[in-house]
């Protein structure tokens, strides 16, 4: 792109100090912003017109892309914008599956924070039985009592996983080794938008 703006006379070092090159007339119905060339199109030919505007030919359509009243480096890029269509949307992140280990007697990590929409996934890495209780409700947001019920709790190698879609902090606890309130074997799942 550097060779083909690379113009003699009137150019680029021109633009950069601020010399601006008035934007030629407009014409029948191919008026829009970006069409320097008058063909009713906003395309890459304009980059051409644009620059032979520095150097002092007229654009015959509209080669003030961005509504400054001239025709300079500046309306390159709207061109070129105009041409590849404006920026879409950030995409959102795809759901994640974060791992918790049960380690005997402690969760690891101990505090994770996730986006909304993941789902976490407690593995029992331990010797021992464990649980994974939210602290609200005693179990009310989820509990993994659902599929490994009392009093045996989740033996070694199980899992359990629970998709978070609300936004706030969750503070869990094993039934077998915490308690609620961050006691013992406890952590929580802070859940961001």
């Amino acid at each position: 792109l550097l060779s083909f703006i690379n113009v003699s006379g009137f150019g680029l070092v021109d633009a950069f100090a601020g010399v601006q090159s008035p934007g030629g007339p407009c014409s029948g119905d191919s008026c829009q912003p970006g069409d320097a060339n008058a063909d009713g199109f906003v395309n890459l030919a304009d980059l051409g017109v644009i620059i032979n505007a520095f150097r002092g030919t007229p654009a015959p359509g509209n080669g003030d892309c961005n509504g400054d009243g001239f025709t300079n480096l500046a309306d390159l890029g709207c061109v070129i914008t105009k041409f590849r269509g404006p920026p879409g949307p950030t995409p959102t992140p795809a759901p994640q599956i974060i791992d918790v280990s049960m380690e005997d007697n402690f969760f690891s990590p101990q505090n994770l924070t996730i986006n909304e929409g993941d789902t976490v996934k407690w593995t029992n890495m331990g010797n021992n039985n464990h649980t994974t209780t939210s602290d609200v409700g005693l179990g009310a947001i989820w509990n993994s009592d659902n599929l490994f019920p009392m009093p045996n709790g989740m033996p070694p190698g199980a899992m359990f996983q629970f998709t978070f879609n609300s936004v706030g902090s969750f503070p869990y606890f094993c039934q077998f080794h915490g308690a609620p309130g961050g006691i013992g074997m406890a952590g929580t799942v802070t859940v961001e938008p």
